[in-house]
């Protein structure tokens, strides 16, 4: 009665559904035979007649005693009628429809529900499709409900439930390859019967197909049983003799045991070599995957383990070789020689082919949708296993650097072509030549750092990418593999050097200011260490040229110096003694051009520092050919030269000497404060002592010369030299000292009179006017205040000593005449010293 309760999920999709009334709820099936097993009920009953019960039995009440009858079909008719009973209570007039039960039912058994034994129910009358419209929609639903139940079979338990929803649901979704009617399923008449059963039919034949072709499948292994099955009976007889026969009867040499215990060892020892065999097999030998996977297989992960595998066969084969015969060996190691050199071709058509889309594709994706970093990672892996094969790793490289150095020097060019409309070309300005050398470093700074990148992220290899490599290919070419982009990146940029340096030397080598050949040099300085910042070797190419280019312009700093100095010997030539004595024009020129040159020089000496002795702009050779050399070559000789009656003229001499003063002291003063430009070392420092100890001398001269002057102006001078000429006076301390001068007496020049004669006039006439004769007419042509002040306090102290020494030794000389010494020589020391204008 499992369709009273299943009414809804086993209801069919028919215009009347919507029309019935709501199912009523579960029936108290409770009876006291419900214990008895269904094993013993016979599942093929057959249904009693309604029909003749609806005719005669309308109102007709239901035994009481139905409930609690032994016999299944008595209760299942009291059941069924007691649901027909319940459906029928919405009726005001106990029927269904406008025709009573009776007229739509057949008329052709009228017994009693209660007689009812086992006669067969007729289902095409019950169940058959209403010909009349207005047949009864109850019957109809619970007709169609009754043939799909009975038509199956009775549903004992709800896994068979569960399995009968189960099979519906896969006609369901395979009713379209079936070619399945869904009407003729459903239909609750013969013709539903009729397609059910060839439904059925045609199910197990396919299935008795499918058990037929298992069974296909297992014939050649029960061939091969029943070939085998003779002589596996032997055996089994054969053992089954042994084991009855008592161990006593069999005889130790018996000659069955000793064949078994034969063929038994022969076979463990077959067991053993195929064991063996198989394990060689497996180790030095390729599956057919493995083999497809080389052959036809992408690049990745499960390629290199391939590759792996193969290596570690190469590297295991070698073993082999210490075998008697050698032929298996050789033979394996060809054949992976073979295989490895195919996997090579591979890869580095691989490589060749992901550089060109690494290049051309920002975003890199594969067709099996891997990451740009798996691919990079997938790529180093390549290129690390193609580095056993060196002849194509070079090869690669090779591509690399020529595919690479096209590109980054079509760039460069681009920079300068005048018809692009894409970008601002670097234009030639004859006013800014640095701005133009700037440009051009620029740019190729730019480029080396783009494709330090590029390479970089190609070529720098990590650890943690490469765990999975083989060790042995680490350690033959770990190394090189790690400087590898480094490498590759000079080889690119090497293509960038020539071009480089034709655009900046047309400027350098026709720049004349030493200014600007300065600071170029500080330019191309600054990007010589920016490139090998990134990565660029100090000997590569490009960084020679920029190097020689450096020097190129050092030199034409110094060459400019030198075209200077001779530009301006014929304005030598023509240097004579003139009234102001001043030091020439073309040496305050040169001088204001070499103190531009040290100023910039002294902001950026600490980039000199870092260049070898040699490499300096300002080095000891250079000083010597700027400062030293138009100097002493060119000044001192010149000079000398404009006054060829110095040696013979004192007031030429005086000359001389005062312009040679000034142009030192001018030159001095103008080093003096770049003094660490000549403290780099020893040999500088001698160029700038040099310059002192000239100077020094110049004065020590003039001073010689103005002090020659104020004895001879005095009448002092004859006296001096013979004073000294016996004793100096400067070493005379005491007393003592004086009679070194007693010999004197003898000499008639040192006579009162004499002395009188000589020297009173000339030093009463002069010695007021000494100090302004001097000051005034020989040193105020003296540029330096202080050399001037320097040569008049010598001057005066020596002539003020000599006369305080010369008045006392002639008091000594003649102690009985002092009164006319004193008449002589009239002025007191103090006097003296003040004419002369020295304080204490």
């Amino acid at each position: 009665m499992d369709f009273v309760v299943d009414y809804q999920t086993y209801a069919m999709a028919d215009d009347a559904t919507a029309e019935l009334p709501e199912p009523e709820p579960r029936l108290n099936l409770t009876s006291d035979t419900q214990s008895q097993s269904l094993s013993k009920v016979d599942i093929q009953f057959k249904l009693p007649n309604l029909q003749n019960h609806s005719n005669n039995h309308t109102t007709l009440t239901i035994d009481s005693d139905g409930s609690g009858t032994t016999d299944l079909y008595k209760r299942m008719t009291h059941y069924a009628m007691s649901s027909i009973d319940k459906i029928q209570l919405p009726n005001p007039k106990g029927m269904l429809g406008q025709n009573s039960l009776s007229e739509k039912l057949s008329q052709q058994e009228s017994h009693n529900f209660t007689n009812y034994e086992s006669k067969n129910l007729d289902l095409s009358k019950l169940v058959s499709p209403p010909s009349d419209s207005s047949k009864n929609t109850t019957n109809l639903v619970l007709s169609n409900k009754l043939s799909k139940i009975l038509n199956n079979y009775t549903l004992t338990n709800y896994q068979a439930t569960v399995q009968l929803r189960k099979s519906l649901k896969i006609l369901e979704e395979n009713k379209e390859r079936l070619s399945l009617d869904e009407q003729k399923l459903m239909n609750p008449g013969y013709v539903g019967t009729l397609a059910r059963r060839t439904l059925r039919t045609d199910l197990e034949s396919q299935l008795l197909k499918e058990h037929i072709t298992v069974l296909q499948e297992f014939k050649p292994i029960i061939r091969r049983i029943k070939r085998l099955s003779s002589s596996v009976e032997r055996i089994q007889k054969t053992s089954e003799n042994l084991l009855t026969n008592e161990t006593s009867k069999v005889s130790m040499n018996n000659v069955t045991l000793q064949e078994i215990d034969q063929y038994r060892l022969k076979a463990e020892q077959l067991k053993l070599k195929k064991k063996i065999l198989l394990s060689i097999r497996d180790r030095f030998t390729l599956n057919q995957i493995e083999d497809d996977v080389i052959t036809n297989g992408a690049i990745d992960n499960t390629f290199f383990n391939v590759i792996k595998k193969v290596i570690g066969i190469k590297e295991e084969s070698s073993f082999l070789l210490t075998l008697p015969n050698l032929s298996a060996g050789n033979a394996l190691i060809i054949e992976v020689n073979e295989i490895l050199q195919k996997t090579n071709k591979k890869i580095f058509n691989f490589l060749i082919d992901f550089l060109y889309s690494f290049e051309s594709s920002s975003n890199l994706l594969n067709d099996h949708g891997a990451t740009e970093q798996e691919n990079l990672i997938i790529f180093q892996k390549s290129l690390v296993f193609l580095s056993n094969d060196l002849e194509l790793f070079n090869e690669f490289l090779k591509r690399v650097t020529t595919l690479r150095s096209k590109s980054i020097l079509d760039e460069f060019l681009s920079q300068f072509d005048m018809n692009s409309a894409n970008s601002k070309p670097i234009v030639l300005s004859a006013h800014d030549p640095i701005r133009y050398i700037g440009d051009v470093l620029a740019s190729v700074h730019s480029i080396i750092a783009n494709e330090a990148d590029f390479v970089k992220s190609l070529f720098n290899f990590q650890d943690e990418n490469l765990k999975d490599t083989p060790p042995s290919i680490l350690q033959q070419n770990g190394t090189f593999l790690n400087g590898i982009d480094n490498k590759l990146l000079n080889d690119v940029i090497q293509s960038l050097s020539n071009s480089c340096r034709i655009r900046i030397e047309q400027i350098v080598r026709f720049e004349e200011n030493p200014t600007i050949n300065f600071e170029i040099v500080r330019l191309l300085k600054l990007y010589r260490v920016m490139f090998e910042r990134k990565g660029i070797q100090d000997d590569s190419s490009i960084i020679n040229n920029l190097k020689s280019l450096e020097d190129i312009s050092k030199n034409r700093i110094i060459g400019y110096y030198e075209e200077y100095i001779k530009k301006t010997a014929s304005v030598f030539d023509t240097v004579n003694s003139s009234d102001d004595l001043l030091p020439p024009e073309w040496l305050s020129e040169y001088m204001n051009k070499l103190v531009e040159l040290f100023e910039i020089y002294e902001k950026t000496h600490t980039a000199e520092d870092e260049e070898p002795e040699d490499n300096r702009l300002l080095s000891y050779e250079n000083l010597q050919t700027i400062v030293e050399q138009p100097i002493k070559n060119v000044l001192v000789n010149r000079l000398q030269g404009s006054f060829p009656l110095a040696k013979k003229n004192e007031k030429v001499k005086a000359s001389l000497l005062t312009l040679e003063i000034n142009c030192f002291d001018l030159i001095k003063s103008r080093i003096q404060p770049f003094e660490g430009i000549f403290a780099q070392d020893d040999n500088t420092r001698k160029i700038s002592t040099w310059i002192c100890d000239m100077l020094n001398e110049f004065t020590k001269q003039m001073q010689t010369l103005q002090i020659k002057f104020l004895f001879e102006n005095t009448g002092l001078d004859l006296y001096n030299n013979l004073v000294n000429m016996i004793f100096p006076v400067d070493s005379v301390k005491d007393e003592l000292d004086y009679d070194m001068y007693l010999s004197l007496r003898d000499n008639s020049l040192m006579e009162l009179e004499t002395i009188g004669k000589h020297v009173h006039d000339k030093l009463n006439d002069y010695l007021p006017q000494a100090l302004t004769d001097v000051q005034g007419n020989l040193l105020s042509r003296l540029t330096s205040p202080m050399i001037a002040d320097k040569i008049c306090d010598e001057c005066f102290k020596k002539l003020s000593l000599f006369y305080d020494i010369f008045r006392k030794v002639l008091v000594h000389l003649y102690p009985n005449k002092k009164d006319q010494v004193f008449e002589i020589l009239n002025f007191s020391t103090d006097e003296f010293d003040m004419l002369v204008g020295i304080n204490h």
